[in-house]
C-alpha cells in the first residue's frame, strides 16, 4: 500500500464532525490510501459505498451487525476485502463475484469468515479468479453444496477454510485445481457426505494442515493422499466414516510430526507398519486405533461393505497305488510351521454405561481455529451451581470429552485465557439422537437434558392457583308426574 496524502474513508453513511475528526486523526497515524479504515464502534454496515477507487476494506472485528449490501459488488478495484469477526447476518450476495481483483482476504479469520451468515456459498465466487490467500468462510450456518466453480481458484496459495459450516454436500472434484495452495486446506466440523475424491491427492504443496475431521465422509481413504508428503503439522481424517484398510501410502508422510488423527471411524484389518513407523517421529497427538475395528477383517467389521471370501474345497485324496513301493523312500525333511502372528486386539470405544441408571451418556467436541490448544480458556459442566465436570483443549485443534448426566436443567461455561485465545476456542455438545448445540467464545448458556436428548433450557412451569374451584351443585331430579286415572 502507497504513502498518499488522500485521507480513509470513514465506514458509516452519516458523519458528525467528531465521526470525521475521528476518520482524519485514524488517515493521520495509518497512513491508509484509497482504503476503508477499520473502525470499532458497534454499528450497522453502511449502505453509502466508499469511493471506486478504494482498493481495501477492512472491517475486521469492527462489531458490525446487518446485512452485507449488494452494492459492495460494485467496487471492482477493491484488492483486500475482510469482512471477519462481525456480527453479520442474512446470505452473502452474489455481487460479491464482481469484485475480481480480489487478491487477498486480509488474514486468519479475513474475507466473511466468523459472521452469522447462513445460506448456501455463492458459484460466483469461483470468479474471483486471482485470488491468493485467506479465503475464509468458516465458522458460521452456510448450508447446501460446495460450488464446484471454488476449482477455478487455481492461484490461491494460502489459507482455504469452509469449516464449522453446515455444508451437506460431497466434496468437488474439482477442487483439486488448488494445488498451489502451500497452507491449510480445511472442511473440517461440516455435514459432508460421499468419499474422500482421489483429485485431492493432487494437493500436494500443502505444507500446514489438512482437515477433514467432524463429517460424515465414508469409503475408503484414497491411496493418492500419501501424496500430501510436505504436511508437517495437522493430518486430521477422525470422527468420519471412512471404512477398509488405511492404505500403505501414507507411510510417505514423514514430515508429520504434530498431529495424525484417524479415530472414530470404521477404518479395519492391520495397522500398516509404514502408518505405525510414523509415530516415532511425533510430539504431539498420534490417535490412530481407538473406535475403529484395526485387527479384525473388514468383511466382519464392515459386513455391509465387505464380503468375506468363501473357504476353499479341500484338495481331492491322492489316488493310492494298489502296489507297494519296493523301498521305503527317505522320510522328507519337515520344516516346522510358524505361529501365526496375532492380529492387534482393537482398541474399544468407550464405553456407554453410566454409573447410574438415570444419567446418560453425552458427547462434547473440542477444536480450536488456531490448533494451539485454548490458551488456558476452560469448560465448566453444573448441575443446580454444583460443578459436574471442567476441562481445557491443552493442546492442538480437536479432542473428544464424554459425559454422564441425569434429565434436568445444567449450566455450560466458558471462560478464561485471554480475549485472543479465547475467541478461537469452540465447542459442539451432542446428545444420542444426533442433535447438539455449538458455542464459541466465552458463553454461559443453560440447556437441558431428558433421556439422552438436549433441548434448549426448559419454560418455568405455570402458576397453579392453590383455591379449587367450587363444585357445581347437584341439579334436583323433578318430581314424577302422578299417573294417569283408570279410563
Amino acid at each position: 500500500m502507497s504513502h498518499g496524502a488522500q485521507s480513509a474513508v470513514a465506514p458509516c453513511s452519516a458523519r458528525s464532525s467528531a465521526a470525521l475528526s475521528l476518520a482524519v486523526r485514524l488517515a493521520a497515524v495509518r497512513y491508509l490510501s484509497n482504503s476503508v479504515a477499520h473502525v470499532s464502534a458497534q454499528q450497522a454496515l453502511p449502505t453509502t459505498l466508499p469511493t471506486s477507487a478504494t482498493v481495501e476494506i477492512s472491517y475486521n472485528q469492527a462489531v458490525y451487525t446487518g446485512t452485507i449490501p449488494t452494492e459492495f459488488g460494485q467496487l471492482t478495484a477493491v484488492t483486500s476485502l475482510d469482512f471477519g469477526q462481525n456480527s453479520l447476518s442474512g446470505t452473502l450476495p452474489t455481487e460479491i463475484g464482481l469484485m475480481t481483483a480480489i487478491v487477498t482476504g486480509a488474514g486468519k479469520k479475513g474475507f466473511v469468515g466468523k459472521n452469522s451468515l447462513a445460506g448456501s456459498i455463492p458459484t460466483q465466487l469461483g470468479q474471483l479468479t486471482v485470488m491468493t490467500d485467506y479465503f475464509w468462510t468458516s465458522q458460521m450456518s452456510l448450508t447446501g453444496a460446495i460450488p464446484t466453480q471454488l476449482g477455478r481458484l487455481a492461484d490461491l496459495t494460502g489459507q482455504f477454510y469452509i469449516g464449522s459450516n453446515n455444508i451437506s454436500s460431497t466434496i468437488p472434484t474439482e477442487l483439486g485445481n488448488c494445488d498451489q495452495i502451500t497452507h491449510d486446506f480445511s472442511l473440517s466440523s461440516n455435514l459432508i457426505t460421499g468419499p474422500l475424491p482421489t483429485q485431492l491427492g493432487r494437493l500436494s504443496n500443502i505444507t500446514s494442515a489438512f482437515r477433514m475431521y467432524g463429517n460424515k465422509i465414508s469409503a475408503a481413504i484414497p491411496t493418492q493422499i500419501g501424496n500430501l508428503v510436505k504436511i508437517t503439522s495437522a493430518m486430521q481424517l477422525n470422527e468420519n466414516m471412512y471404512s477398509g484398510s488405511v492404505p500403505t501410502q501414507v507411510g510417505r508422510w514423514a514430515s508429520l510430526n504434530t498431529v495424525l488423527q484417524m479415530f472414530n471411524n470404521k477404518l479395519c484389518a492391520d495397522i500398516p507398519t509404514e502408518l505405525s513407523a510414523l509415530s516415532a517421529n511425533f510430539t504431539g497427538d498420534f490417535k490412530i486405533s481407538t473406535s475403529n475395528f484395526f485387527g479384525t477383517p473388514c468383511c466382519e467389521a464392515v459386513p455391509e461393505t465387505f464380503t468375506c471370501a468363501p473357504t476353499a474345497a479341500p484338495s481331492p485324496q491322492p489316488t493310492i497305488s494298489p502296489y507297494p513301493t519296493p523301498e521305503p523312500t527317505s522320510a522328507p525333511s519337515i520344516t516346522p510351521v510358524p505361529s501365526a502372528r496375532p492380529s492387534p486386539v482393537p482398541t474399544s470405544s468407550p464405553s456407554d454405561a453410566c454409573s447410574s441408571s438415570s444419567e446418560y451418556r453425552y458427547k462434547m467436541i473440542l477444536t480450536d481455529s488456531g490448533g494451539d490448544g485454548w490458551g488456558g480458556a476452560t469448560f465448566q459442566i453444573s448441575t443446580d451451581s454444583t460443578l459436574r465436570f471442567s476441562g481445557t483443549l491443552a493442546t492442538g485443534s480437536y479432542a473428544v470429552e464424554y459425559f454422564c448426566l441425569e434429565d434436568g436443567e445444567h449450566t455450560v461455561v466458558v471462560s478464561g485465557g485471554s480475549s485472543t485465545t479465547i475467541d478461537e476456542a469452540c465447542f459442539e455438545f451432542d446428545d444420542i439422537a444426533g442433535d447438539s448445540f455449538r458455542g464459541c467464545g466465552a458463553i454461559e448458556d443453560a440447556f437441558h437434558t431428558s433421556s439422552g436428548e438436549i433441548y434448549g433450557a426448559p419454560s418455568p412451569a405455570p402458576t397453579i392457583s392453590s383455591v379449587p374451584t367450587p363444585l357445581p351443585s347437584p341439579s334436583p331430579s323433578p318430581a314424577p308426574s302422578p299417573l294417569p286415572s283408570p279410563l
